[in-house]
């Protein structure tokens, strides 16, 4: 598969972060011809004085400023980091995290048009729609359940790491909840593995998994045997560790081994050992990648 690609270091087009913009042009498959323009981001949240709710505005409108600059470059597909909303500091007490929680409306629909969304929902729903573009993000979400049925908590709520896609109107087209958690006690898993993807306009199928996944089976094994999906977006929050579990080896390891696409955005903190994004075209190897040494905000 021949690449061609821009890389862009967007210290000047966004002022508030050293961000990652990949903009590259993806062959989906060698009999199919396709190609698409990807964006992935590698970003480092702030967090307000003001508290969760601002948080979750700044970086909702710095997403925005992204958006229309990867959108002004032809891209199809930007994808978000995990985390890149609500930064890595929630809190573990239930009752401090709610503030940083955000209920998610039925697949289907298009935020941008209701009134009653959530404000960061309809910031990015409309980002997508005004500019045409499919946007990948990850948030942490509320999900209401009734007290007395199983596993349903006291305060009759479940708490997920969600990722969730806006296609070019603005609709939400998938919702992905993470199933391999990482020292994340605050967040519940489904009982059954959250199978998703999102088809798109321009012909591909992506399926959707989450930073700590990719060293489990599931869920990615069956969205790869039985859906035989060959692209996938992969917001990601990874903490890298010498010698083998370094983001970039890691994500790149995983794309060759499975000869698929993987857009991957990463969380940046390097202090943290949170850095590592990357575009990967599987046994063609490292299309391109980024691991950073400061964080710049």
């Amino acid at each position: 598969m021949l690449v061609n690609f821009i890389y862009y270091k967007m210290a000047v087009m966004c002022r508030y972060s050293s961000v990652l913009l990949a903009v590259i042009c993806l062959q989906l498959a060698v009999k199919s011809g396709l190609s698409y323009t990807a964006a992935v981001v590698e970003f480092a949240p702030t967090q307000s004085d003001h508290g969760p709710a601002d948080t979750l505005l700044d970086n909702a409108r710095r997403y925005i400023d992204i958006i229309k600059t990867a959108a002004t470059h032809n891209a199809n597909i930007v994808v978000f980091p995990e985390c890149g909303l609500t930064t890595i500091k929630i809190p573990v007490v239930r009752q401090d995290i709610f503030p940083f929680l955000i209920e998610l409306p039925e697949v289907g629909t298009n935020p941008c048009d209701l009134v009653d969304s959530h404000q960061v929902l309809q910031l990015l729903s409309c980002a997508a729609k005004h500019n045409a573009i499919y946007v990948v993000v990850n948030l942490s979400e509320l999900a209401h359940c009734s007290v007395g049925e199983t596993d349903c908590p006291p305060d009759g709520s479940f708490f997920y790491n969600t990722n969730i896609a806006f296609n070019k109107s603005g609709h939400i087209v998938a919702r992905y909840r993470k199933t391999n958690l990482f020292i994340e006690p605050e967040f519940s898993v489904m009982k059954i593995p959250d199978y998703s993807w999102f088809d798109t306009d321009f012909g591909v199928r992506f399926g959707i998994f989450t930073c700590f996944d990719i060293l489990f089976k599931e869920p990615t094994a069956t969205l790869l045997r039985e859906q035989n999906i060959t692209d996938f977006v992969y917001p990601t929050a990874w903490f890298s560790e010498l010698p083998f579990y370094s983001a970039i080896s890691v994500q790149a390891g995983w794309a060759y081994a499975n000869d698929v696409n993987l857009l991957a955005a990463g969380y940046n903190n390097p202090k943290n050992k949170n850095t590592g994004s990357g575009i990967y075209e599987g046994r063609d190897g490292e299309a391109v990648a980024h691991m950073s040494r400061d964080t710049t905000t």
